[in-house]
């Protein structure tokens, strides 16, 4: 359970990616799923919703796809899981069917947390790759991982 929470968080954390712009230190940008933010040192914050699904680049798609679905599968597994609990009495309930939901729903919590780390981990190889890049110029401000991956890898590994 606590795996399926830090995925649901890791779909809703402000920074996927974070952009700190050295040359201005009152800016920093951060990369959500679902939107981009920049926080200024004044203490506004400005937030810019993705236009089109269609602009987004392939592992924004993807990460978008698989981390709701690991959500909806994970409500899904607990839901399926309590029906299936001892302590829950249910008229012409035999014991195999509540073997049956208990390891159903298992196997949705776990699909749920093995399906994030798919894209938490491509979004991390880009990131890497693209900071360690020996064509782009040291002064090109470059993204870095933000707290949102991490959240998503621990929450596959739980």
């Amino acid at each position: 359970v606590l795996g399926w929470i830090l995925t649901a968080t890791c779909n809703f954390l402000p920074d996927w990616k974070n952009l700190n712009l050295d040359l201005n230190v009152l800016e920093l940008w951060t990369m959500r799923l679902w939107q981009t933010c920049v926080v200024q040192d004044v203490g506004v914050t400005q937030y810019k919703n993705v236009d089109s699904f269609l602009a987004l680049p392939i592992e924004s798609k993807i990460s978008r796809i698989l981390v709701s679905t690991s959500n909806g599968l994970g409500l899904l597994s607990l839901a399926i899981s309590s029906l299936g609990l001892d302590c829950l009495k249910m008229e012409y309930t035999e014991k195999k069917l509540k073997k049956r939901l208990l390891r159903l729903g298992g196997m949705l919590l776990w699909m749920s947390g093995v399906l994030p780390l798919v894209p938490v981990s491509w979004v991390i190889h880009i990131v890497i790759q693209e900071f360690w890049d020996e064509d782009t110029p040291e002064i090109v401000p470059k993204w870095e991982m933000g707290d949102a991956l991490f959240s998503g890898w621990f929450g596959g590994f739980f």
